[in-house]
């Protein structure tokens, strides 16, 4: 026995569809030809605020809903989605932002396509949209805390982190050669003395924002502040090398400029570098953790530090032989480090030739 035929609309909507429709939790609604609302599920209702009795029989473009989009532009005013389905026989999906009876607008995901009848005439068009509101939340919260995630563990910490909770697996370890970084305040104790808490941990913060901005522009990563000093790592000795003479030699006047014009104190600065083989992994308990780098590269570099000079910056040899450009280096001695057996050959930094005359033509 043959179907009956569906040649208009309201065929096509019939009560078995009606009911199968406000079934769905999606909310759904028909539109005829001239664009006139026919059909308004209950769950369209839900989420809108409008029952079916307010909508159905006005026409999709009369201010109901105003659906904008993610730039805020009126969709109606830019081609109505629902007679584009109707004109075109094309089905579009979105984004959109309509109003709630309440006033407010909220979140949905809407898939419009023409209604065909039997023959495939183009009868009408349907719109089929969800509230997104607590994916859009959820969405706005992931985003909040991985921008404040980031402020507290160090960026490879972070990706790694990243990974490992979409893969669930923990985070890898190993060994690989890096250079590492240590910088500190000369005078700190005296300084935390003869200011207020509140002053040092302003002026900290500024010399912490300033190192994280050049340590991240030449590839380097902040593993970790230490009071009043600093540990960042590097992937080569190179990059290290040239964020500590931008730092040193460029950025800290102008930190020190900055601070006085806060009123706060200025700053002298020593910094050590080495590079060698690390282990990296976790360190603590089951409940807390820190991601970061051990062995006796990370010794050296903290004993190199506080080996250098106030205001100046020294290397290890192994730092100094992994460069292809040795310029600009001196040799500092050998010296007795805390903890080695055998002096270390160091070398001081110092600004390039170009970097002098720039500043003395400054």
């Amino acid at each position: 026995m043959m179907e009956p035929q569906i040649t208009d609309l309201s065929q096509l909507m019939d009560e078995r569809t009606r009911r199968l429709l406000n079934s769905v939790y999606d909310g759904i609604y028909v539109v005829n030809l001239d664009g006139q609302i026919i059909f308004w599920n209950e769950a369209a209702a839900k989420i809108t605020g409008y029952s079916s009795s307010e909508v159905v029989g006005k026409n999709c473009g009369c201010g109901l809903l105003d659906h904008i989009n993610e730039f805020g532009e009126l969709v109606c005013a830019l081609g109505c989605p629902l007679k584009k389905a109707i004109v075109d026989g094309i089905g579009t999906e979105a984004k959109l932002y309509p109003r709630h009876k309440d006033g407010n607008r909220f979140p949905i995901v809407t898939h419009i396509g023409p209604l065909r009848q039997s023959e495939g005439k183009i009868v009408g068009a349907i719109e089929v949209f969800r509230d997104v509101s607590i994916e859009e939340q959820y969405r706005t919260l992931q985003e909040d805390f991985e921008r404040i995630i980031k402020k507290y563990v160090s960026k490879d910490t972070y990706l790694a982190a990243k990974v490992a909770a979409k893969e669930q697996e923990t985070l890898p370890f190993g060994r690989k050669t890096m250079t590492v970084m240590f910088m500190d305040v000369v005078g700190f104790t005296p300084l935390s003395e003869n200011h207020e808490p509140e002053v040092v941990l302003k002026t900290l913060n500024t010399l912490f924002e300033a190192a994280t901005r050049i340590v991240g522009s030449f590839g380097g990563d902040i593993d970790k502040f230490i009071g009043d000093c600093i540990m960042a790592v590097f992937d080569n000795a190179e990059d290290a090398v040239s964020a500590a003479r931008e730092f040193f030699f460029t950025q800290l006047p102008i930190l020190n400029k900055g601070l006085l014009e806060m009123g706060l104190p200025t700053l002298q600065l020593r910094m050590g570098i080495d590079t060698g083989e690390v282990v990296y992994g976790d360190l603590g308990g089951t409940e807390r953790k820190d991601r970061t780098v051990i062995g006796d590269t990370v010794n050296t570099a903290s004993r190199v530090e506080s080996a250098a000079p106030p205001g100046g910056f020294l290397i290890s040899e192994r730092t100094f032989n992994s460069l292809t450009n040795q310029e600009g280096f001196s040799v500092h001695g050998h010296v007795k480090l805390k903890g080695k057996v055998l002096p270390i050959k160091l070398f001081e930094g110092h600004p390039l030739r170009k970097l002098c005359l720039a500043i003395a033509a400054a």
